[in-house]
């Protein structure tokens, strides 16, 4: 009855002020919504744009160096951004990280690992320092695999939404890193097949010029020339030691000709590699002195001298030179 005998004008008022509340209510929402669309579509265009950053790379430097800035300047703007790398027994022996724009790299231990750090390897999730500010995520490729573990800081502490960004790039993003580890891998044991090629070319090579010799001096002579020789084994200095039943005698070359002479050791790396049958390295592993053995017995040492240490693999090419010579 009371509302009958309102007045018609202040009851439209009132039902256009509900109106007005309504529409403004509906707009605001779809601001919201406007808004959350447009965030959501900077960050598809972010990490679209982050993903094809790193298309090109080819090395597992440049890669994480790319990755790193991404993280961090040229992407989500986080701070103290880092990737940990495990090896294959899962212990992380390499850490990246960028200083003044810079990718540095060093080797790591255990100890030097944060509990939070070593908590999303071992749980396969992201784990959040003690003040929540730096994050640790876990880089794991589509078996499961643990690639890596990226870090990154926060001044203002990391919400729900910064996480499940970052998640989205790793996902997005570990195939390639994957790719790129491959790759690498793949042109190191093609770079490692063909030094063995050349090497065993070059021994080849080395024992027919030594075989075709016309005596026992011209064997020597191309013996130890095959060590010092820049199209051979281009050693600093080389020595032979022939044992024989009463006495040594070491064969060196002299401004190209062949020099004999009986000598005695008491000691040293000739010695070393006598009793023990096998190649003895000195202390700087710029000095090698490898046995040849003939019917079991030692007929002769060798004895090199390089500018520089003397690679396992260097070690393992003259032992081979030693059994295809020692006859």
């Amino acid at each position: 009855m009371e509302e009958s005998g309102r007045d018609p004008l202040e009851i439209r008022i009132q039902y256009l002020e509900e109106k007005l509340r309504c529409c403004e209510e509906e707009n605001r929402k779809l601001i919201d919504i406007q808004q959350n669309l447009g965030e959501i579509t900077n960050n598809y265009l972010m990490l679209h744009y982050l993903n094809k950053n790193i298309q090109s790379c080819r090395t597992s430097k440049s890669l994480w160096k790319a990755y790193l800035h991404n993280i961090s300047d040229k992407g989500f703007n986080y701070t103290n951004v880092a990737a940990f790398l495990p090896d294959e027994q899962g212990l992380f022996t390499v850490n990246y990280y960028l200083r003044d724009g810079k990718l540095y790299t060093r080797r790591l231990d255990d100890t030097q690992i944060d509990t939070y750090i070593q908590l999303a390897a071992e749980k396969r999730d992201c784990m959040t320092s003690s003040d929540k500010r730096k994050v640790a995520l876990p880089m794991l490729n589509h078996f499961g695999a643990l690639k890596a573990v990226l870090v990154a800081e926060k001044e203002t502490g990391f919400l729900l939404e910064d996480l499940e960004l970052l998640d989205v790039y790793i996902q997005q993003t570990i195939a390639t890193i994957e790719n790129v580890s491959l790759n690498e891998r793949l042109l190191h044991y093609q770079d490692l097949l063909g030094k063995r090629l050349d090497q065993f070319v070059l021994l080849h090579y080395l024992a027919k010029e030594i075989n075709e010799g016309i005596d026992y001096y011209n064997i020597l002579k191309r013996y130890l020339s095959a060590l010092q020789s820049p199209v051979g084994f281009n050693f600093k200095n080389s020595n032979l030691y022939i044992i024989e039943e009463d006495s040594m005698k070491r064969a060196r070359l002299v401004e190209g000709e062949l020099h004999l002479e009986i000598v005695e050791l008491k000691e040293g790396l000739i010695l070393d590699a006598l009793e023990k049958r096998c190649g003895a390295l000195s202390a700087d592993n710029k000095e090698l002195a490898m046995p040849l053995l003939t019917g079991g017995k030692v007929c002769a040492v060798m004895e090199i001298e390089n500018e520089k240490e003397i690679s396992l693999e260097k070690m393992q090419i003259l032992e081979i030179f030693a059994l295809q010579t020692s006859s």
